[in-house]
């Protein structure tokens, strides 16, 4: 049976991004959250010893959507069973997925869902390999349903809502007194790492509890206002458009798996909004 979980916000958008993220985002270090936006030095790229793509394959025995998110609980030709998650899709009891570059954590709490897993897969890309038949037709069903709905509220001409774009121009956050700018950071990185820093910026993309952690890109204009930015995981919350300090360590070459990493990102910082 498929459960809907209306209220869920899950786990990355590896990561895992305005709003993952997932496109909004994706996981943080996944795909869409990691390639546009960012300065050469935080840019999540693919490390070129890890092409090998290693896939799981399944059928599907229950599904949760949460969000912008969707769990599955599969069971592989071997009769092993396990969970994965990916970015929110159509799919049903009975199909056969193939989950790609999966990252697996163990113990894995979701306050939202109220479970915890044992071993779940944290997934760039979840693809449906076979969808049963009256799968299909459901989903187209609810597909028309819905583009009905959207008919009329806002016509034939309505589109969905674009995500919220901040723009940070050069100067237009002044910097905290005692703290750093993220171009200082990056500029300084080597003597940086492992050290606590303060930054006072803007929040151009929020993803909320992937892996247990809210995931923010922030700008503060320096350097090349319109690409320099900073990636910081979080267990406080944060909107797009907010001004906030953040304080937090820095870690150099963090490596998320599936073939990203992070060149620098500040981690479990703390966020007071301004």
């Amino acid at each position: 049976m498929k459960c809907l979980c209306s209220s869920f916000v899950i786990a990355m958008t590896l990561i895992l991004t305005s709003g993952w993220a997932v496109k909004s985002e994706a996981f943080p270090g996944y795909g869409g959250d990691s390639k546009k936006g960012l300065s050469k030095a935080s840019k999540a790229r693919p490390k070129k010893e890890l092409k090998v793509k290693t896939t799981q394959t399944g059928k599907v025995l229950e599904t949760m959507d949460a969000d912008r998110y969707t769990y599955i609980f599969l069971e592989q030709k071997d009769g092993v069973k396990i969970w994965a998650a990916g970015e929110r899709m159509q799919v049903g009891v009975g199909d056969t997925v193939d989950v790609i570059n999966g990252q697996t954590m163990g113990k894995f709490t979701s306050k939202i869902l109220n479970k915890t897993f044992d071993q779940i897969y944290f997934a760039p890309l979840i693809k449906v390999a076979n969808q049963l038949p009256e799968n299909k037709a459901k989903f187209e069903a609810a597909n028309k349903a819905e583009a009905a709905k959207m008919e009329a509220h806002g016509g034939g001409g309505m589109v969905p809502k674009k995500a919220v774009e901040v723009v940070v121009g050069p100067g237009s956050v002044k910097k905290l007194e005692g703290g750093m700018t993220i171009k200082e950071c990056l500029d300084g990185q080597e003597k940086l790492k492992d050290k606590t820093i303060k930054i006072r910026a803007k929040v151009t993309k929020s993803t909320a509890n992937i892996l247990g952690k809210n995931w923010l890109h922030i700008k503060d204009g320096s350097g090349n206002a319109s690409e320099t930015e900073l990636v910081v995981t979080t267990a406080a919350t944060s909107q797009v458009g907010d001004t906030v300090v953040v304080t937090g360590k820095l870690s150099l070459n963090k490596d998320f798996g599936a073939g990203y990493f992070y060149k620098i990102i500040m981690e479990d910082a703390s966020v007071t909004k301004e």
